[in-house]
């Protein structure tokens, strides 16, 4: 299983020799190919060869370019997908409303279990989140999870708002958002399924709809993330470091199923069950990970 991201973030040339990857920098670095599961480009002074994109295809790794304020701002995926593709995607797309309403209703309890339990390991306070997961319903009518999201982030920092780009904070939850999301769509297009078709998100101009469910559970990772990074004496502006912190998000680990693993196995996991459930028709094989305090 691939479990490695690296981040690039200096002049850098990437080439293939014997079926690995080389980074070309002072001094060259070699890597197997089938240990990379995303490599992150966070500097304009990367050049790379077509054997490198094949590579990168072929072993199904996803490709992320960061635009000239260092926020991803391309992914590459391979269209090379599961052998069963097309016998997959007919599960996927033969899934009912009230069945994907279920699942949306999973995802949802999970999400807020897990701001909860961030919220307990960083501002030691108790929420009524306890009280509204019992509230969701199959699809969210009442949209219990921005109810939720209100009051979580009220809880974590005072005086922050989600929609305030001027706020570090919020590029710091962007950047690291967007490291899950292309490990998600990675996993979403290795195990045949299509992103496009999501559960609950339904944008007609969203290529990733199915990432942007399945993510919801692992957002609360990031956001300890970040709120340690804050806590740890602050920032102004997002430095290298910052984004290398973010990028190896996917080292963390996770309770899944009654073991600890690594974001991106949690991740596979996670997308393998979602295959299952479509296949036979039943919510309970959708596994989502459980956030744990991670070793600081």
């Amino acid at each position: 299983m691939a479990w490695r991201t690296l981040h690039i973030g200096q002049p850098s040339r990437l080439s293939i020799k014997h079926n690995q990857l080389v980074i070309q920098q002072d001094e060259p670095v070699v890597v197997p190919l089938e240990d990379v599961g995303c490599i992150v480009l966070d500097t304009p002074q990367v050049t790379l060869t077509g054997a490198v994109l094949s590579a990168c295809a072929r072993h199904q790794i996803a490709l992320i370019q960061s635009d000239e304020t260092h926020h991803p701002a391309f992914m590459g995926l391979s269209f090379w997908g599961h052998y069963r593709q097309a016998y997959i995607l007919a599960h996927q797309l033969a899934a009912t409303l009230p069945f994907k309403k279920q699942l949306w209703q999973h995802i949802v309890r999970q999400k807020l279990t897990n701001q909860q339990l961030v919220l307990q390991a960083c501002v030691k306070k108790t929420t009524v989140l306890p009280q509204l997961i019992k509230q969701v319903k199959p699809g969210d009518p009442e949209n219990i999870e921005a109810r939720g999201a209100r009051l979580y982030w009220a809880t974590l920092w005072d005086n922050f708002r989600r929609q305030d780009e001027s706020d570090i904070r919020n590029a710091l939850l962007n950047y690291g958002y967007a490291i899950l999301r292309a490990s998600l769509s990675r996993a979403l297009v290795g195990a045949g399924l299509l992103p496009a078709l999501g559960i609950h998100h339904v944008s007609m101009t969203n290529t990733f709809n199915l990432s942007d469910d399945l993510i919801e559970p692992f957002r609360p990772m990031v956001d300890h993330q970040v709120y340690t990074i804050v806590m740890h004496g602050g920032c102004e502006t997002m430095t290298l470091g910052h984004r290398q912190q973010l990028t190896q998000i996917l080292g963390h680990k996770v309770l899944f199923q009654g073991e600890a693993l690594e974001i991106m196995g949690a991740i596979e996991r996670t997308v393998d069950g979602l295959v299952r459930a479509y296949q036979e028709k039943n919510t309970k094989h959708l596994q989502l990970p459980l956030w744990i305090p991670q070793d600081e």
